[in-house]
């Protein structure tokens, strides 16, 4: 069990050192110079715009279209700072190798839903 943990590990590890040279964990502070990859992403300039769109009932999907971003970019992001957290979580015993798997399974499905998903708030 202990030999599948760590290759398990080192795996992931790889697998998050080359993918973190083109993103970065959502708990990261940005500079003025630097830009959250995920407002980068969908082509946005800040967070409130986001807030206000997803308040007005639109998707991350529909703001990526908005500004002629492709959805795919969003959802990887998405799916891979979920992967990392889950990682984290695995790592530190707070979840098992089989839930690791199951969760890691079904990220996929869990941030496209996510990503279409428009909020319904009722204003008055």
């Amino acid at each position: 069990m202990l030999t599948n943990r760590i290759v398990i590990v080192t795996s992931l590890a790889l697998v998050l050192t080359f993918g973190s040279m083109s993103s970065s964990t959502a708990l990261t502070t940005y500079t003025s110079e630097q830009q959250d990859p995920l407002l980068r992403t969908l082509g946005v300039t800040d967070e409130d715009e986001i807030y206000e769109s997803l308040y007005n009932g639109k998707s991350l999907a529909d703001i990526s279209a908005e500004h002629g971003r492709d959805v795919q970019p969003v959802i990887d992001l998405q799916r891979f700072e979920l992967e990392q957290q889950l990682l984290a979580r695995w790592v530190q015993g707070q979840i098992s190798t089989e839930q690791f798997h199951t969760y890691q399974a079904e990220l996929e499905e869990i941030v496209t839903n996510s990503i279409y998903t428009k909020m319904d708030i009722m204003q008055t």
